[in-house]
């Protein structure tokens, strides 16, 4: 990675040390937005290995892996090309050796949607809260009055690769996306998780997060979880 691919990029300021039984290690961590291809393809390549993951998939995982991160890493181009008219950000956390710049290593990727509230809604709804999780953008609606009032953004598809889970990557790559949009002037963010969840349930309660509102989908309750920005 060159000096120049960094330029331009919403970076955490302060890179987080790296520690192993107590003592700093030689690596550091940082956030940034995704700009290049290749922070694209990382990002789409972390999330079909995790969705693998996930389902614990065993027949073929190495071509479900290829078809889902293609049909992500073009997803995620047309998702965030601001020259189409859409404002959605990915947001990766890359592992750094401290003294050699050119080592970097993709270890998470978060998505943040900017939206607004359609006419009467308070929370985003559950149908197209899934829709973003498939890559199904919402339509926008025409001859509608948009208020900077009605913003707010929307987290989906947080992963952290399995190696380094549980050492702080999510909680600052939530960071990182709540203060873009904080910078932003949005006001609330959302996001949704399965009830049974129990780890990502305390990580956003960490954060901030609170529930707000249950919902019923298929065989299991979704939590969805309110964050007001200050």
């Amino acid at each position: 990675m060159t000096n120049s691919s960094i330029k331009g990029k919403k970076q955490i300021s302060s890179p987080r040390a790296a520690t192993v039984e107590g003592e700093p290690s030689d690596f550091w961590f940082r956030a940034y937005e995704a700009r290049t291809d290749e922070d694209y393809s990382a990002a789409a390549w972390l999330r079909a290995a995790c969705l693998c993951e996930s389902h614990e998939i065993e027949r073929n995982t190495e071509d479900l892996k290829r078809q889902f991160a293609e049909k992500e890493f073009f997803g995620l181009r047309k998702r965030c090309d601001v020259e189409l008219g859409n404002n959605c950000k990915c947001i990766l956390m890359v592992k750094e050796e401290k003294n050699n710049l050119l080592s970097k290593r993709v270890v998470g990727t978060l998505g943040l949607h900017i939206r607004y509230f359609a006419d009467g809604q308070t929370f985003p709804d559950v149908e197209t809260t899934l829709n973003l999780k498939k890559g199904i953008m919402p339509k926008p609606s025409r001859h509608v009055e948009r208020r900077a009032s009605d913003r707010y953004g929307y987290i989906l598809n947080l992963c952290v690769v399995k190696s380094e889970r549980r050492r702080g990557h999510a909680t600052g790559m939530l960071q990182h996306a709540i203060s873009i949009a904080k910078e932003g002037g949005i006001k609330k963010v959302f996001l949704h998780v399965y009830e049974d969840n129990e780890a990502a349930v305390k990580l956003y309660e960490k954060v901030g997060f609170k529930a707000v509102e249950a919902a019923n989908y298929s065989s299991a309750p979704i939590l969805l979880l309110f964050f007001l920005v200050y």
